[in-house]
């Protein structure tokens, strides 16, 4: 790596390292800032590119046993890369989905996963 990469990761983890905030408010910056730690582009604004390849709040179709469709939104997404669906946790059970590393914590990452 060189010096610019370590400076630029570096950067990123003292930001967000102890972070208990709130996801929603924390997402889209957070992986910015990912995105700029590891000199990646950012996706460009929703709408600009046909079916949004790369963007936040991806919309993904379900359908249930009886055909019946809603419409739910992968928090990250990059077509053939990657879908992330963000949750926030904390050291402290008042922020954030629950306590890291708690079985309501885990419940919590089992279910964003599935």
């Amino acid at each position: 790596m060189q010096s610019a990469d370590t400076q630029r990761v570096e950067a990123f983890l003292n930001k967000w390292l102890g972070s208990e905030g709130n996801e929603r408010a924390n997402y889209q910056d957070f992986f910015l800032d990912l995105c700029a730690a590891l000199a990646v582009a950012g996706p460009p604004p929703k709408g600009n590119e046909p079916g949004d390849p790369y963007c936040f709040d991806k919309d993904i179709k379900f359908f249930t046993s009886d055909k019946a469709e809603s419409t739910r939104f992968a928090d990250f997404y990059k077509a053939g890369c990657f879908l992330i669906e963000a949750k926030q946790g904390s050291q402290d059970t008042s922020k954030g989905h629950s306590k890291r590393g708690t079985k309501t914590y885990r419940d919590t990452m089992q279910k964003a996963f599935n």
